[in-house]
């Protein structure tokens, strides 16, 4: 989970400053809607998401789904290991 940035009371996180993989699932779950704009006094920050809707992302669905990941990359080695066929010893 990234920190997030503060500007003028608003706490939000920038969706492009995301790791790459938070910034793709982030992308494939967000609601356009909750995407907010920010005016700085140097520009205008176009990919916004308040922080409290990152955090109930990050731990709600990113997380649940990187678990489910690891689960499935663990059932692959296992499968990969039985299919390596009987010893026999004599």
């Amino acid at each position: 989970m990234i920190e997030c940035k503060t500007y003028r009371g608003i706490d939000y996180i920038r969706i492009s400053e995301l790791p790459t993989d938070q910034m793709e699932s982030i992308n494939n779950w967000i609601n356009l809607d909750l995407i907010i704009k920010i005016q700085t006094e140097q520009r205008l920050l176009h990919d916004c998401l308040l922080y409290k809707d990152y955090e109930f992302w990050f731990n709600n669905i990113y997380t649940s789904q990187v678990s489910a990941e690891e689960v499935s990359n663990e059932k692959v080695v296992v499968s990969n290991t039985k299919s390596i066929g009987k010893l026999v010893f004599d």
